[in-house]
This record gives C-alpha cells, sequence and structure tokens, in this order.
C-alpha cells in the first residue's frame, strides 16, 4: 500500500493536469463541430426526436455537454472533495501517515483544476452557442447521495456514505472520461478536457482504492455492513441515465413528444445505463474480500 501511494505522490510533479499547460485554450474552440457525442443521447435515434430540425437538435448537443459539466462540478465539489477532507482530517482511522496525506492534498487540488476546466468550458459554450440557464435538477447521482443521507441518523453514517459515493464516482468515472476522450467528431478541446481530467482519475482511482483498503481493516461491523451495502448503491446512481435531466432539457428547450422520447427510453433495459464498465468495483471489492458481503452480481453484469 505504502509503496503505491509513495509512487504516486512523487510522481505528481509530471503526471498532473495542473501541473501542465493551461488545457482550456478558448481559442481552440471548433464552432462547427458538435459539443457532445450523439451516440451518448439516449433517444438521438427516436423517431420523435429525429422529427426536429437540425439546430434544435445541435442546441441540445451543446446543452448536454454544459449538463455533464455541471453534473461533474457537482461530483468534485460536493462528494470527492468533502471525502478527501474527512480523510485528511482523520475522520476515519487509517490515512494518518505522509505517503496517504500527500495523496489526498495532490487530489484536492486536481479536483479544484477540473472545477476550473468545466466551469470555463460552460462559460464558452453559453456565450458561443447563445444558450439560455436553464432550470434543471442535480444530477441523478447527486440526488440519490442527498436522498440516502436523509436517512442516516448518525454523523459517522453521513460520513461513511460521502466516503462510499466517493470512492464509487473515483473508481468508476474513467468508463465515462474515456467515450469523451474518444468520441469522434466533437470539438476536440473537448476531448481534451476529457483526457486530462481522465488522466487524473485513473490516480484518484488507485488512491481511493489504497484509502478504502486502509480504513476498512479499522472498521466496526455496524460499519462494514453500511459500507458494504450501499458501494452497489451508489455505482447504481452513478452509471445511471438521468432521465429527470434530459426531461428538463428537452422542455425547456421546446422539443415536442417529450412524454413519448423520455417514455420509451425509460422502459427499454439497454438505455437505463450510461455506462456499463464495473471493473473499479469489482478491483475494489476483490481487493477488500467482501465479494460475499455485497448485493452485486458481477457474472449477470459482465
Amino acid at each position: 500500500m505504502t509503496t503505491t501511494l509513495e509512487r504516486l505522490a512523487s510522481t505528481w510533479q509530471r503526471r498532473a493536469s495542473v501541473k501542465a499547460p493551461d488545457v482550456f485554450d478558448e481559442a481552440l474552440l471548433d464552432e462547427t463541430l458538435p459539443d457532445y457525442p450523439s451516440v451518448l443521447v439516449p433517444f438521438w435515434d427516436h423517431p420523435d426526436f429525429q422529427s426536429h430540425d437540425e439546430p434544435l437538435k445541435q442546441k441540445l448537443l451543446s446543452q448536454a455537454w454544459i449538463n455533464y459539466n455541471t453534473g461533474t462540478i457537482t461530483a468534485e465539489e460536493r462528494i470527492a472533495n468533502p471525502a478527501f477532507q474527512l480523510m485528511l482530517s482523520d475522520r476515519f482511522p487509517g490515512t494518518d501517515f505522509e505517503s496517504m496525506k500527500k495523496n489526498l492534498i495532490q487530489s484536492l487540488i486536481d479536483e479544484h483544476y477540473h472545477t476550473y476546466m468545466h466551469l470555463s468550458a460552460n462559460y464558452a459554450t453559453v456565450q458561443r452557442r447563445g444558450l439560455a440557464r436553464l432550470d434543471l435538477p442535480h444530477s441523478i447521482s447527486y440526488r440519490r447521495y442527498v436522498a440516502a443521507s436523509e436517512h442516516m441518523t448518525e454523523q459517522w453514517q453521513r460520513d461513511l456514505l460521502t466516503l462510499v459515493w466517493a470512492i464509487v464516482s473515483e473508481i468508476s468515472i474513467n468508463a465515462y472520461l474515456n467515450l469523451l476522450e474518444e468520441a469522434d467528431g466533437i470539438q476536440p478541446l473537448h476531448n481534451q478536457i476529457a483526457k486530462a481530467h481522465n488522466r487524473d482519475e485513473y490516480a484518484h482511482a488507485k488512491v481511493c482504492v489504497e484509502a478504502a483498503k486502509s480504513i476498512y481493516v479499522h472498521m466496526n461491523a455496524e460499519q462494514r455492513r453500511l459500507f458494504c451495502n450501499y458501494l452497489p448503491i451508489a455505482l447504481a446512481a452513478f452509471v445511471a441515465n438521468d432521465y429527470s435531466v434530459w426531461r428538463g432539457t428537452l422542455e425547456q428547450l421546446g422539443f415536442g413528444k417529450v412524454d413519448s422520447i423520455i417514455g420509451d427510453c425509460e422502459t427499454t433495459a439497454s438505455k437505463q445505463n450510461l455506462v456499463r464498465d464495473y471493473s473499479g468495483l469489482k478491483k475494489i471489492v476483490l481487493e477488500l474480500g467482501i465479494e460475499r458481503d455485497i448485493d452485486f452480481d458481477f457474472q449477470a453484469h459482465a
């Protein structure tokens, strides 16, 4: 464990996005290309959606990019960073040693830089595309986190839930970032933002796995039950297609037949999740040896 953390801490100076030249250069934006890959829009091929004119559909892609950035900022600022702060403040036994502390502080710096990148991208997109601000709900992952937290009666439960959601987010986000980094036909600057973020998150995933291993051995039976019970719940929230946000986006942009478009997708099993890569969860489950303690069938999701 210590060797892994020491290596990650020592390489931060040359690998972290925040240490590289500014990733977001607005001058590189290409307004002739869409802002978001249409293949990631679950209803793109729906006939009622396709019946709308091309400029409106392109506006949907621009707003989808904004929604993605906004959801990412929420995850960083309201879940990941609070979890890193809890570990830094020794709220969880098992994190009070040098290499862990260095990685946690580095991760916090990374996450704030990610917020800067995604916030800058949103401002530029709104300005260049002439978009109005929409009144949309928070991401489904954050809404489910808040709902779960409200059922907790003790502070330690809420703290542990924050840790679980952050771990799942940090070990699973690469699957989504890979899709954006490798997407064809969108603005290359947007690919670059995803690539820079993705590089950092591969390191964060390793940090979170090591942190979970170090913290788990200090948990009592009740804490372990909560941890194991909520790992798959947090994952389900993270990978889900967010139809509340999609519905609000379509309605406020002026699309017709929204009930048909969204309703058909919500009832189609293949469109219920945005990503289906569960390797991050599997890795942490195997390393902790808790395969029998969580309610998740990896064979069924292979």
